[in-house]
């Protein structure tokens, strides 16, 4: 569990007993990192190797991220992290847009991508690599670009990875010319180099002042379900990949 408090990044982590129904405290606190703007806070976690990314952005503009490693052996509990990082390499996350960040895992690549509404108003994609050399691990930025461009005040970023195809979706609150609309961006980017490819794009429901958005992957059935929160309510939408196309 991340969280922010105070402008500071913590973590906890709790065991859980599928006999009894129960979690026990593993660690009460585990100390992330600070400056912390309270807008934009994204994890992703690799289940196989017990990698968790954690980026946010930071009182400088910037994107501040890190990478725990944690460490089962027996009945002890561990983990390592990398240095707190703080990267304005890809032009500094929005100020005018809320929650402009997300993150997401591949099980495929072993890589994590991290989007964001940058200052120049692109929808700006890193790949980063995760990597161990005995209890010291790293995180190493592949490469990036931008997925659209001229996106204004678009905000709420969530992002779902199609396990099936090794691509991903990314719905927002579109603020691209005044719009509010929930719109998804279906992409894949490459592992060696960041490189991306547009897939599809489009929104799930046409009326303005979307707020909120989620979206999840279903493998089952090669669909993505989106949740939207809007003047009206809370709306879902399912939608079937075929290929390339939603």
């Amino acid at each position: 569990y991340v969280y922010e408090c105070n402008n500071d990044i913590h973590a906890h982590t709790s065991y859980y007993s599928n006999a009894n129904d129960t979690y026990q405290t593993r660690h009460n606190t585990i100390f992330m990192g600070d400056q912390h703007d309270n807008q934009s806070l994204t994890t992703a976690f690799d289940p196989t190797n017990g990698y968790l990314f954690v980026a946010w952005k930071n009182s400088g503009g910037g994107i501040r991220y890190r990478l725990v490693k944690f460490v089962v052996s027996g009945s002890t509990f561990d983990y390592y992290m990398t240095s707190q990082i703080t990267n304005h390499n890809y032009g500094d996350v929005r100020s005018g847009s809320m929650s402009a960040m997300a993150a997401s895992f591949s099980e495929t690549d072993g890589c994590f991508r991290l989007a964001m509404i940058n200052s120049y108003s692109n929808l700006h994609i890193i790949t980063f690599e995760p990597s161990i050399s005995g209890s010291t691990p790293s995180i190493t930025a592949k490469g990036s670009g931008n997925a659209y461009t001229s996106m204004n005040n678009t905000e709420h970023l969530w992002m779902a990875y199609n396990s099936n195809d090794n691509r991903f979706l990314i719905t927002t609150r579109n603020g691209q010319s005044n719009d509010d609309k929930c719109y998804y961006y279906y992409f894949s980017t490459a592992s060696s180099n960041g490189a991306i490819t547009n897939h599809a794009t489009g929104y799930v429901y046409s009326a303005h002042s979307v707020n909120y958005t989620r979206c999840e992957y279903n493998p089952h059935d090669n669909c993505f379900i989106v949740t939207f929160h809007y003047t009206g309510g809370l709306g879902i939408k399912q939608l079937d990949v075929s290929g390339t196309s939603i």
